[in-house]
């Protein structure tokens, strides 16, 4: 990485991190168990930097094609990691949504992915009550079409329609040629999700 890419990825690491410190020092305490799961994209010049703990996801379309950027830490996957024969489709797996790593444990160290952008790339965040229920043709559709702020809630709506009962949140951004392509907003402040 060179020192711009660094410094970029220290900007990504440093709210994860303080994010993780405050949650442990919330939990202190007995029965206080808490945690989160984060994943937040900074996208500067050409280069976007994907930071991720737990089951939240960040996914991307370019030229028509849709692609998750980041893995779910959980036991189902860590299990698939490591060679497990026979597993079963992740909603059949009586503990699909145990989550291995999260915000609210001591030293909880993001996975960081570097990644070109182009004018034209769509990023959609979602929490995995949006993400377990993605369409991949109603994605690109969506994010080829759509504002960001028409398509957070055809995204929101599409889970809680298939039966989401989790989080459903979701972020969508468009990578653009300059400002001049950016559309106005009515309200630059408004909350692109559902908790």
């Amino acid at each position: 990485l060179d020192g711009r890419c660094e410094f970029d990825v220290a900007v990504a690491r440093l709210p994860i991190e303080r994010a993780n410190e405050a949650i442990c020092r919330r939990a202190l305490g007995p029965n206080r168990k808490m945690g989160s799961t984060v994943t937040l994209l900074v996208i500067r010049d050409d280069r976007a930097i994907v930071a991720h703990v737990g089951d939240s996801r960040a996914y991307r379309m370019r030229d028509g094609q849709f692609e998750q950027l980041t893995t779910d830490h959980s036991l189902y996957n860590d299990l698939l990691r490591a060679g497990a024969p026979d597993m079963p489709p992740k909603h059949q797996f009586a503990m699909g949504n145990v989550i291995t790593k999260v915000l609210g444990r001591p030293a909880t160290e993001p996975d960081i992915t570097v990644l070109d952008v182009r004018p034209g790339d769509a990023f959609l965040l979602c929490s995995d009550g949006v993400g377990d229920y993605i369409d991949e043709e109603l994605s690109i559709a969506a994010l080829s079409k759509l504002t960001p702020e028409e398509a957070v809630p055809l995204f929101i709506d599409q889970a809680l329609v298939m039966g989401s009962s989790d989080n459903v949140t979701a972020v969508v951004a468009k990578v653009i040629d300059n400002m001049a392509d950016a559309r106005p907003t009515l309200n630059p402040n408004v909350f692109l999700g559902r908790a």
